[in-house]
């Protein structure tokens, strides 16, 4: 009996077998995996200083080049009028222009290609004045270096400093941005703290007082991005609001005058802002997908008349960014687009060969730094 019931279970084991099987669905097919992505810079324009990064003091160049030895793991770059910054997993490179310390590598020497600043780590975003250097580190920090006349370093003095010193009483930083020769910070609680010169009102603090430390700007609450142009300064609120402070002669302030402003005015030219790029007396703004800018019409004369609001040629456009007169859009397909008033500047957008797979970009004097992302290539 015992031996029968073995030979019947073992004759069913085909058909169990086979009932299994059909109960199991079938594995699916594996999804092709993404692309491994690596990041990396590429700069060109003016390099009289050695901004480019290439390793000469050639005029220009007109085609992207990548600086020389900067790798992957670029996730930030910052231009400033002569010098260019960058961020390599958490380290702070700099390069061009360094009269007064703004590579912030203990020296006054001059680099024409990216050099490592040895004191700063864990450096998440960094932002370029006219020779001052700012950087966000991961703690919510943050440092600065360069000139310091007007005490845009923020550390009480008004000495230039040739390596990073940290900023005085300033934490929770989420946003930084650097002027001509000021500087702003956005805080988690979205208040926005500012120092440095402030000539024209562009610290926000009701005053025309330099301020050698941070000092709140008045009346804003609920900011989500700064932008720090020549002279003016400007925040984005929460509900798409945006806000303007300091010099005005040429309407960059987006309020439909041009009387400077001591304090934060809200744009009217546009609502639904989702960020803002401060050129050196223009401002450009992002909202939904499209790029629209005030300001000077004309770098040369000033400008004439009422400021009025005008669009850019653009469609599905994620960042926009701007030089002293050269402007950038970075569109959704990854490709980067620039355009300016200046002599021999295309005044409708132009498309950037070879800057494929944009994610940030930022502009200088007269030089654009660029982060791009595109899939790791293995092999021949």
């Amino acid at each position: 009996m015992r031996k029968q019931r073995g030979l019947a279970i073992v004759g069913m084991l085909p058909a169990m077998i086979g009932m299994i099987a059909s109960a199991t669905p079938a594995a699916a097919t594996p999804p092709p995996h993404a692309p491994l992505m690596v990041s990396s810079a590429l700069a060109w324009g003016s390099n009289s200083r050695g901004q480019v990064g290439e390793g000469s003091t050639a005029a220009h160049f007109a085609a992207p080049v990548q600086p020389f030895g900067l790798g992957r793991g670029v996730n930030h770059v910052a231009a400033g009028y002569d010098f260019t910054l960058a961020v390599q997993n958490g380290a702070v490179l700099a390069w061009g222009n360094n009269d007064t310390g703004q590579l912030g590598d203990g020296t006054l020497e001059r680099r024409l290609i990216p050099t490592a600043i040895p004191t700063l780590t864990n450096v998440t975003r960094v932002s370029a004045g006219y020779a001052h250097s700012l950087a966000l580190r991961s703690d919510g920090t943050v440092w600065a270096w360069g000139a310091n006349l007007h005490g845009q370093l923020g550390d009480g003095t008004r000495g230039d400093r040739r390596q990073p010193v940290r900023v005085s009483n300033l934490t929770g930083v989420t946003d930084i941005a650097a002027g001509h020769a000021h500087s702003l910070a956005l805080r988690s609680d979205g208040t926005v703290w500012a120092w440095g010169n402030n000539e024209t009102g562009q610290l926000g603090d009701g005053t025309f007082d330099d301020r050698l430390r941070p000092v709140k700007v008045l009346g804003l609450a609920n900011v989500v991005q700064v932008a720090a142009g020549g002279f003016y300064s400007l925040a984005v609120r929460s509900d798409g609001v945006a806000f303007g402070w300091g010099a005005n002669r040429a309407g960059q302030l987006g309020d439909g005058s041009r009387s400077n402003r001591v304090v934060p005015g809200r744009v009217t030219f546009l609502a639904g802002v989702t960020q803002l790029a401060a050129g050196w007396n223009k401002t450009h703004a992002l909202s939904n997908g499209r790029v629209f800018w005030w300001g000077e019409d004309c770098e040369c004369d000033g400008g004439n008349g009422p400021p009025v609001l005008h669009s850019v040629g653009l469609t599905g456009v994620v960042r926009v960014a701007s030089g002293n007169y050269h402007y950038l859009a970075v569109r959704s397909d990854g490709t980067l687009w620039w355009w300016g008033s200046g002599t021999g500047s295309p005044v409708d957008p132009v498309l950037v060969p070879g800057a494929y797979g944009a994610v940030q970009v930022d502009g200088g004097g007269a030089h654009t730094v660029v982060v791009v992302e595109r899939p790791l290539v293995i092999g021949p």
